[in-house]
């Protein structure tokens, strides 16, 4: 266990795998790769932020695809 990363290994907790995507990317990177970028990057921001503030975290960003982690609390 890292700092700030929750003990998944409580039984009222589940681990909860989320991906994301940014639909119509492709046409996006061709129109215009410069803003492209830049909402890109809005993206991964926002992934980490909502990530973050729920106890979750990210596992990896890949191109225009990350991967987050936010353990949900059942019961």
């Amino acid at each position: 266990n890292y700092s700030g990363m929750p003990d998944l290994k409580k039984p009222d907790l589940v681990p909860t795998i989320v991906f994301t995507d940014v639909e119509g990317s492709s046409k996006m990177w061709a129109d215009d790769p410069f803003t492209m970028m830049e909402q890109l990057k809005k993206h991964h921001e926002l992934v980490v932020n909502l990530s973050e503030s729920n106890n979750g975290w990210v596992v990896g960003t890949i191109n225009k695809v990350s991967c987050g982690v936010l353990p949900f609390r059942i019961g």
